[in-house]
């Protein structure tokens, strides 16, 4: 089954890929953006944990697989992939035109609360982590987990920033949210 994990956590990837493509173009106008150091670190984080997580397609995983395949894991895999890809358009299609690939304030930017929102603030994190959770579990390797951490480092500092940023602009309103709501894990974190 290990190589069907890895097609079908291909694919889920593929879909990501395209919808956020597709749905990047219908955005307000952006009229604050996140300082360039800021984005550095996420893209140094993220690009790095990347290469780990998605090794070449010449890379031995079978030498260095933590585990020997498994079909338990291989599906679980496939079903972390698959609801972190459901998480991430549900939470992309509920903040709609207020979406930005960078911290950004956007004209007339609103505080969703709808959606996936009513659950965690950061939905469409919570569904990338659950993605590249899934990316990690096919190969079942240190270097995959090592890459999940970076990533998980990149976009734990990115949602740090965000909520700064929230709560500079909503005020008490995003403070209100925040008592409310978890950022990732629904009642939990």
């Amino acid at each position: 089954m290990n190589g069907i994990a890895r097609i079908l956590v291909f694919v889920v990837w593929l879909l990501f890929v395209a919808y956020w493509s597709y749905a990047a173009f219908s955005v307000k106008r952006t009229i604050r953006r996140e300082p360039v150091f800021s984005r550095s670190v996420v893209l140094v984080l993220v690009g790095s944990g990347s290469v780990l997580l998605f090794p070449s397609v010449n890379n031995n995983l079978a030498a260095s697989r933590l585990l020997p395949p498994n079909v338990v894991i291989d599906f679980l895999a496939c079903i972390v992939a698959i609801a972190g890809l459901a998480v991430a358009i549900w939470g992309r299609r509920t903040l709609a035109t207020n979406w930005s690939a960078s911290i950004t304030l956007k004209e007339e930017h609103e505080l969703v609360r709808v959606g996936p929102y009513r659950f965690v603030r950061h939905p469409i994190y919570t569904g990338f982590f659950l993605m590249t959770l899934g990316a990690a579990l096919v190969p079942f390797s240190a270097r995959g987990f090592a890459g999940w951490l970076l990533i998980f480092a990149g976009f734990w500092y990115k949602l740090r920033r965000e909520e700064e940023l929230m709560t500079s602009h909503f005020g008490n309103d995003y403070i209100l949210y925040k008592a409310r709501v978890k950022g990732l894990i629904p009642w939990i974190l």
